[in-house]
């Protein structure tokens, strides 16, 4: 069993080579699911696979984002390096990836990601007809669940250590509809860790214990699952090495309980073992008191504090509180020649518990030391700049103006001490003047401003030289759709809308001769009558999350549907094993596809519309639309903002939450899963879609009581209370 470690920098990368990693995932500065992780140049890439090489330790590099239609030729030139210099996988979530490295990167082998949400053996099918060579299981599966997908002929993959998602991985758009930062692009604020109220209670009701599978390796051994995985890309190097060494160690057979133990010393939450024995009690506040208790304090002075215990070393961080309120960390603690006290230029109260731990997270921010050489020449009045880095040199040129009077000026040569100090990472080698003036402070603070400036755009443009693309490349991303049929506006509902749906909609909404059906199986009855007297064409939306039991139950029950209804609204990948002889299918808000190229493939599976990504900015949706021909859009809804498999009393249907900024959400229960979805309705309202080449638009009123009024007042523009979303803001 392959153990895979993460690394979020070079330091880390180490740390898990050294401590037992089998392998290794890491991200390069682009395109990655943890932008705020410090992540590798390409120069710390080619350093990085040399010594994986010598050590037999593989790398797979994570572009496990949706991409953005302007983002493909970068993303071309990325390839292209990964393919010269070398390596064992990359991860993937989006189909358009997928379909260029099929065309044009067959050598480089994809793993599919846990953010690609594969939930059922079914899935895993479809997955190896995609050509991966591994998929990420979903973290919401139980032992009985991956046991049944392990015997498909595909490796898999499980996560076993570190931080959960309350949501369901690629599917969250919490995040971006708090403040347009995506997590579906590696740029998650994280709201789900805020406390929210409900009922008038406040909690961290989303908050999830982080994963512990540390007790159960040894069952884990008797699964056929191919790598055990490692979360903590933000995590700091020695973090990321002494866990790894902790799970290296109990592979092979050679820890016991104490040093299993450990591990809550890495963990500022309480630890559990997930999904895999139960959905209940998965989610806690932040620990008020974690760690190894090592004392109370008892006297403070001198800067320096007295424990009520003797302490021989200290070797880890120190954590303080007081009546359960964290007071401070001391990263590197220092003891006394005595061993009696430690050094604190804090002073925490008396009676406070000190516990020594690991920092997690990164708390020094790095920053770059990039050296410089600079020679300046004055002529005719103007400033010439020579500037030379390791990433080659540039030239700068400015105006200056010599002052007469020392005492109102400095000489010229004082820019040496600013910059052999530093500003911003940068940083002064050598100096050379061909003549020293003076000129006034300001002129060498705007001189400062202007190299320092320079500098970061130069090493910028020079530091990762990406590979040029070939003719081919260009023609891919460039190539653009084909005419199209203006379509017709489609109601979106359920079985509680159905039931007071007038079944001659076209009496009030003449345009509309489609209707798509949600959670179709809650009473096949209702929907087989309404399939006899409804004239226009029905469609069955199929649930985007489905386990094993449950994808089996829904195969069965489309046996039982009325045979007028012959299409499918899929929304998974796996489900395109439900299309069989009968049912034609069409991608629904599931697959969300943010650019022309996964639209396209989908498309080309075997897909006759497709429906976009509601997270999409208006940009992005323009140059999306100008490149497809067949492309489905929601212009009103509520937005599923995140599911969730957690099984918690608080989560019943119909529940309310709200945070403290006002975002409200509304649960909706479906067999094992629970949807929080936005209060406020998702709108077009305001926003000119007139050049966009969308077929179909769908209006969802499937908590609607009156479905003639709504289409009303969506048409007139009649709507308050309502979000656009990301169509009026940049997406992140």
């Amino acid at each position: 069993m392959e153990l895979l470690s993460p690394s979020g920098s070079y330091e880390s990368f180490i740390e898990a080579v050294n401590n037992g990693a089998n392998a290794v995932y890491l991200g390069l500065k682009s395109f990655n699911a943890r932008k705020p992780a410090s992540n590798f140049s390409l120069k710390e890439y080619e350093r990085a696979r040399e010594f994986a090489k010598r050590k037999n330790v593989k790398i797979y590099v994570t572009l496990n984002i949706d991409f953005k239609p302007n983002e493909f030729e970068k993303l071309f030139r990325v390839l292209e390096f990964l393919s010269q210099v070398g390596i064992d996988a990359v991860i993937v979530k989006d189909f358009g990836l997928i379909d260029i490295l099929k065309r044009f990167y067959p050598n480089i082998e994809f793993h599919l990601s846990t953010q690609f949400g594969t939930s059922n053996s079914f899935g895993i099918k479809e997955c190896k007809k995609l050509g991966a060579t591994r998929v990420i299981l979903a973290r919401e599966l139980n032992y009985e669940e991956i046991i049944v997908c392990s015997k498909e002929d595909l490796e898999i993959e499980i996560f076993a250590q570190g931080s959960m998602c309350f949501s369901f991985s690629g599917r969250c758009y919490l995040s971006s509809w708090v403040g347009g930062k995506s997590a579906n692009r590696g740029s998650c604020q994280a709201p789900c860790r805020l406390k929210y109220s409900r009922d008038g209670e406040k909690g961290s009701f989303f908050s999830m214990k982080d994963l512990n599978l540390i007790d159960e390796i040894a069952y884990l051994k008797k699964l056929d699952i191919a790598s055990l995985k490692i979360e903590g890309r933000l995590k700091n190097p020695k973090w990321v090495g002494d866990v790894t060494k902790i799970y290296r160690e109990a592979l092979e057979g050679e820890i016991d309980s104490v040093r299993k133990s450990k591990l809550s010393l890495y963990s500022g939450r309480d630890q559990a073992t997930g999904f895999v024995k139960s959905r209940t009690d998965l989610t806690s506040d932040n620990k008020k008191e974690f760690g190894r208790y090592i004392g109370t304090i008892v006297e403070y002075k001198d800067s320096k504090f007295k424990l009520d215990r003797e302490v021989d070393t200290l070797d880890k961080s120190l954590r303080v509180t007081n009546n359960g309120i964290f007071q401070g960390i001391i990263l590197e603690p220092k003891l006394s020649d005595d061993k009696l006290y430690i050094f604190s230029e804090k002073e925490f109260p008396i009676g406070s518990k000190v516990y020594e731990v690991v920092v997690a997270s990164n708390t020094k921010k790095i920053i770059p030391d990039y050296k410089f050489n600079l020679s300046l020449n004055i002529d005719n009045g103007k400033l010439k700049a020579i500037v030379s880095t390791k990433y080659g040199s540039f030239d700068l040129e400015v105006k200056i103006k010599k002052v007469v009077k020392a005492s109102r000026g400095v000489y010229l040569s004082n820019i040496e001490n600013i910059l052999l100090e530093g500003i911003s990472g940068y940083r002064l080698g050598n100096l050379e003047m061909d003549q020293d003036i003076l000129v006034s402070k300001s002129q060498i603070n705007n001189l400062v401003k202007d190299l320092t400036s320079n500098l970061a755009l130069h090493i910028k443009r020079n530091r990762d030289q990406l590979p040029k693309l070939s003719e081919d490349r260009f023609s891919y991303i460039n190539k653009k759709g084909k005419d199209w049929d203006k379509g017709i506006p489609i109601i979106f509902s359920n079985i509680n809308t159905i039931r007071v749906l007038p079944h001659q909609i076209k009496d009030w909404a003449p345009n509309i001769d489609r209707v798509i059906i949600d959670r179709f199986d809650e009473d096949i009855d209702i929907v087989n009558n309404f399939a006899k007297r409804f004239k226009g064409e029905i469609i069955l939306s199929i649930f985007p999350i489905l386990f094993e039991n449950e994808f089996l139950d829904i195969k069965n029950k489309l046996n039982s549907v009325d045979i007028k209804i012959s299409t499918l609204e899929i929304n998974d990948i796996s489900q395109f094993g439900l299309a069989g002889d009968r049912f034609s299918l069409i991608g629904g808000i599931g697959f969300s596809p943010f650019n022309q190229f996964a639209a396209d493939f989908l498309l080309k599976k075997g897909l006759k519309s497709i429906h976009i990504s509601q997270e999409l900015d208006k940009d992005s949706l323009k140059n999306l639309s100008d490149s497809l021909y067949s492309i489905d859009f929601t212009v009103y809804s509520r937005v599923p903002l995140f599911y969730s498999r957690v099984d918690e009393k608080n989560h019943r249907d119909g529940s309310e939450f709200k945070d403290r900024i006002g975002t409200e959400m509304v649960t909706s229960n479906y067999r094992s899963i629970t949807s929080f979805e936005s209060k406020e309705y998702f709108s077009i309202k305001g926003i000119d879609l007139s050049e966009m080449r969308v077929k179909n638009l769908i209006a969802d009123l499937k908590y609607s009581s009156s479905p003639e009024s709504d289409i009303k007042r969506i048409k007139t523009g009649d709507i308050d209370n309502y979000s656009n979303f990301n169509l009026g803001r940049r997406l992140d």
